[in-house]
């Protein structure tokens, strides 16, 4: 059966703008196919992103944001690892480069919107959530956040998370072990320096060395 025609209609329903499809096909340097259409779909989604975040608050404007931090280039090497993973089913070489490159620049743009929008975003309706704290204490995030959002945190409900956590320890299934010289040619410090901007900003522990 063959894919169906990438009209203007098929790229909205992917919730694509016509500036990401631009994007897209410079990216590509050609048309994309209905499968990448769909992963760019899903690449490109509202997770960490800052894409709606005023037009959100519109929506819902006593909503408590919760902004969680992490060292870029960690989040990077696992999007970059994964989806790689993800690219062999459709071929036998994934082009390491492209995907390298392309959330490299695709983090940054997110990363710039946030600095840019953190500071307009309601003070009593914002947390900051850095990815050290949570993993070393997660009772005392969870808590403050409950408390920013004026919400009960009860016991029972501590306690399943901590009978959730027991049950899934990190490396339960497994583990990826990640090399972005070994994999993509590049050093952690070559995809940091593009994130100085972020690291002005926010008090983020680098994870990757």
């Amino acid at each position: 059966m063959p894919d169906p025609e990438i009209t203007p209609e098929v790229i909205e329903e992917h919730g694509i703008t016509p500036e990401e499809y631009e994007r897209i096909l410079e990216v590509l340097g050609r048309e994309p196919n209905f499968t990448e259409l769909g992963i760019f779909s899903v690449m490109w989604s509202e997770h960490c992103s800052y894409k709606n975040t005023r037009l959100l608050l519109k929506t819902f404007p006593d909503a408590t944001i919760v902004i969680t931090h992490r060292d870029p280039v960690a989040s990077i090497q696992s999007a970059i690892t994964m989806s790689c993973y993800a690219n062999r089913i459709l071929r036998k070489s994934p082009d390491t480069d492209l995907y390298r490159d392309y959330w490299v620049d695709r983090y940054k743009r997110l990363l710039e919107r946030c600095v840019r929008d953190r500071d307009s975003l309601p003070e009593a309706q914002v947390i900051d959530v850095y990815f050290d704290e949570m993993m070393a204490d997660t009772d005392s995030v969870l808590k403050e956040i409950y408390r920013k959002a004026d919400l009960p945190l009860t016991d029972a409900a501590l306690a399943e998370l901590h009978a959730y956590l027991d049950a899934h320890p990190r490396g339960k299934h497994g583990k990826v072990v990640y090399n972005l010289k070994r994999d993509f040619g590049v050093e952690a410090a070559d995809i940091r320096k593009h994130f100085q901007f972020y690291f002005d900003k926010f008090p983020v522990k680098v994870e990757v060395k």
